[in-house]
């Protein structure tokens, strides 16, 4: 089952047999310098995005809980420093 596509991508013979530039050292720690480059910023953002993901779960856990139990804790600690019992 072969179609258009499939005769468009290279066989790994046709890629072996090309010949390739050649480059001078120059130019090879220019490549790698610009990858290398590219590849931190990739991972900057990676990690930037984590961390927005991160704080974002944190702040919901944080706003759930103090939802949760803050409003017992004020009115425990009302009635202590007021003297009255809690109202069950």
């Amino acid at each position: 089952m072969s179609t258009d596509e499939d005769e468009e991508i290279p066989v790994l013979t046709e890629a072996v047999r090309r010949r390739g530039r050649d480059l001078s050292g120059e130019q090879i720690d220019e490549i790698c310098d610009s990858l290398a480059a590219e590849a931190w910023v990739m991972l900057d953002n990676l990690i930037a995005e984590s961390l927005r993901d991160i704080e974002e779960e944190l702040r919901i856990k944080i706003n759930d809980r103090l939802g949760d139990e803050l409003p017992q804790l004020i009115e425990k600690t009302l009635h202590e420093k007021l003297g009255e019992p809690p109202a069950d």
